[in-house]
């Protein structure tokens, strides 16, 4: 199966959620719950060894981690960012994506967004809203195509704009 065109995507993301977002969109990115990568890390390491003793608990193992994954509340968003506002689209897992209403629209003058140095698999991101509200999010460093993908979402999250 041939991997899709990064800025192929990124058109396509910004042809489907423009419609729902009150602005022009200056760029599209992911953000995933904080602790997502070492999560699947940590699955596919115990997966693994529990794969060399028994297959079946392996299979059983996987199964189960897979519709935990499913029933979280924590899903991936896919953000766009246009001059004023950050709009949050819930991107499931596994499914195709079809555009609803943005979860969550944030003020891009009422937010505060920090960054940790990149790591391995993933950069850490915090946002601070006015009303004392907090969310760690991150963003995912793997796969040498995708990689840089949010870059220029982080980068305009980044930058401070007057209220």
């Amino acid at each position: 199966m041939k991997t899709p065109d990064p800025e192929a995507m990124r058109r396509t993301f910004i042809e489907q959620v423009q419609p729902h977002v009150g602005e022009p969109v200056l760029a599209v990115g992911f953000l995933s719950p904080a602790g997502l990568m070492s999560t699947y890390t940590k699955q596919a390491v115990s997966g693994g060894a529990l794969r060399m003793v028994s297959p079946l608990a392996a299979w059983l193992f996987r199964r189960k981690k897979s519709s935990d994954r499913k029933a979280s509340s924590d899903v991936t968003l896919l953000v766009a960012v246009g001059d004023t506002t950050v709009s949050c689209f819930p991107y499931p897992a596994g499914a195709p994506f079809v555009v609803q209403q943005p979860t969550m629209v944030w003020q891009r003058a009422d937010i505060r967004v920090t960054a940790d140095a990149p790591g391995r698999q993933a950069q850490q991101v915090h946002v601070d809203l006015s009303s004392g509200e907090h969310h760690d999010f991150e963003i995912s460093m793997v796969g040498k195509t995708w990689s840089g993908w949010s870059d220029a979402m982080l980068q305009l999250l980044l930058s401070p704009v007057a209220a």
